[in-house]
């Protein structure tokens, strides 16, 4: 593996974020589900890009689940957020977006 392949660019960049959030928030129709999405997706890429960023996968989103539990949050609040980053990796997938496969692993 090559060094380049160990680091990943950071997602700090507005345009970037911008980029990834409007993956998903154009398949959207209701303005509150974009809002709520947006904020979960922030949330998720904030929490993400202050870690060592993995490959996104799986046992990523559960460790990130585990932090949404131990942050006290209603069943319901983590449900959103957790569909909120399964339609990021839907839409990656779809993209052929960072190596992503279609494959379900949320």
């Amino acid at each position: 593996m090559t060094p380049q392949a160990l680091v990943r660019p950071r997602l700090r960049s507005e345009a970037q974020q911008h980029h990834v959030l409007d993956l998903v928030l154009d398949r959207l129709s209701s303005q509150n589900s974009k809002v709520a999405y947006a904020r979960a997706l922030i949330d998720f890429l904030d929490w993400y890009d202050a870690g060592q960023r993995p490959p996104l996968s799986k046992a990523v989103v559960q460790r990130y689940r585990a932090t949404l539990l131990a942050a006290d949050l209603a069943p319901s609040s983590i449900n959103q957020k957790l569909s909120a980053i399964r339609a990021l990796a839907t839409e990656a997938a779809d993209k052929r977006l960072a190596g992503a496969r279609r494959r379900r692993w949320y």
